[in-house]
């Protein structure tokens, strides 16, 4: 017997800017926010009861990419990429004053995958240009498996909890070029992860568990 919540959070965001002319700018800017809550619960007075294997399951995955692009040519030309992305989610399993009844009773809540990728780019071809890509990532993610007062749990096999962060990648790139007499560029990138925050109570791995 299965409950679950398991939804899949994708965004694609690109941003392209070019021009060309005496004494030009131009600015491409891409800026992509993510915010994910994900619960699987069990409300109290529930009695949930399988034969086999009852299973209750709170899983997500997000995925993120972002491009922002300019190419810009003239005299004093200037040209300016930024690319930012913020995610922060929580994947949370809750079982509250209820009777779990299995041979293998499967509890868990899972950050199946984390995947950020953010580019800033850019340049400019003149004399006297300035180029500048900036690219930030900044991803928060919590998984958490909580049982309130008077839950019960019985498995006459088995009792698995589970609390799991895994599959995080992010990735963040910044090109600035300038091609001209006397310019000047400037790239920076920021790639944190605050990584995965994990709580847990937890009864005994068989048996019976009770909070």
């Amino acid at each position: 017997v299965p409950g679950r919540a398991a939804p899949r959070n994708d965004a694609e965001a690109t941003a392209t800017g070019a021009s060309g002319s005496a004494v030009d700018s131009a600015d491409s800017r891409v800026t992509a926010n993510v915010a994910d809550t994900t619960t699987t619960s069990v409300a109290a007075g529930a009695d949930l009861r399988a034969a086999d294997v009852l299973t209750v399951d709170a899983v997500s995955t997000v995925d993120v990419n972002t491009d922002a692009e300019v190419d810009n040519g003239g005299i004093g030309a200037d040209a300016s990429t930024s690319s930012s992305v913020t995610t922060k989610g929580t994947t949370s399993t809750k079982i509250g004053d209820a009777d779990l009844r299995a041979a293998a009773v499967l509890i868990s809540a899972r950050v199946a995958g984390v995947e950020i990728d953010s580019e800033a780019d850019s340049s400019a071809s003149a004399l006297g240009s300035d180029s500048d890509a900036v690219s930030t990532v900044d991803t928060e993610s919590t998984a958490a498996l909580s049982l309130e007062k008077g839950a019960g749990i019985t498995g006459t096999t088995r009792v698995e909890l589970l609390a799991k962060q895994s599959g995080m990648s992010t990735d963040s790139r910044a090109y600035a070029a300038s091609n001209s007499c006397a310019g000047a560029t400037d790239a920076s990138e920021l790639s944190p992860q605050s990584g995965a925050a994990l709580r847990q109570r937890a009864g005994p791995p068989s048996g019976s568990a009770h909070a």
